[in-house]
């Protein structure tokens, strides 16, 4: 992959009154779970566009479509002193 690992980025992206979730990502390790899930049977997800670099034609990106209800937020399995001690660690 062309961009490095610090630069790889995913965004989610959905609006309170749709119903659709827009992914993008240049993440090499979240564009192969989300072309596994753009695989499975009950196509939910979509591949909505391919991102690519003009001269060498190098894969840098991806953006996906889901409905909003794949998405999901969950509380981490972290022990909470943990996390915290890491937010305080990081340097803003």
């Amino acid at each position: 992959m062309a961009l490095p690992v610090h630069e790889q980025e995913t965004n989610i992206i959905f609006m309170r009154n749709s119903d659709m979730a827009v992914i993008y990502t240049s993440d090499s390790t979240t564009m192969t779970k989300l072309d596994k899930l753009i695989a499975l049977p009950e196509g939910k997800w979509k591949l909505k566009e391919t991102h690519s670099l003009q001269d060498t034609g190098e894969i840098i990106g991806k953006t996906y479509t889901c409905p909003k209800d794949c998405i999901s937020f969950r509380k981490g399995n972290k022990k909470p002193k943990a996390c915290l001690k890491n937010i305080l660690s990081c340097s803003f």
